[in-house]
């Protein structure tokens, strides 16, 4: 009889043993997937970085371009006028002389 009551309680433990082996088993499968999802999602983010620095420098790059063209834009604006203002003037003395000619 004691020998029944030993075969059931090493049945047992071999029992809880196996259930906690599978479980930690499980667990580890979890963790791994999730090392691996993890892993994924930082290689994901260093490549958006990577993108990122670049928008960046091109944008930065854009910005400078378009300093240089409002530049010359003002510079060709103030041309203009002053080309307008000399035009204002030849007139003036354009029509002042034909008025001493009559």
């Amino acid at each position: 009889m004691l020998t029944i009551w030993i075969l059931v309680v090493l049945v047992i433990a071999v029992t809880v043993l196996f259930w906690i082996l599978i479980k930690d088993q499980k667990q580890r499968a979890i963790q791994q997937h999730h090392l691996a999802n993890l892993a994924d999602m930082e290689s994901k983010v260093d490549g958006l970085t990577h993108n990122l620095h670049k928008t960046l420098e091109i944008m930065q790059d854009l910005a400078k371009k378009m300093h240089v063209q409002q530049a010359l834009l003002d510079q060709s604006t103030a041309k203009i006028k002053q080309l307008e203002l000399q035009n204002v003037e030849l007139v003036k003395v354009m029509t002042q002389s034909i008025q001493s000619k009559k």
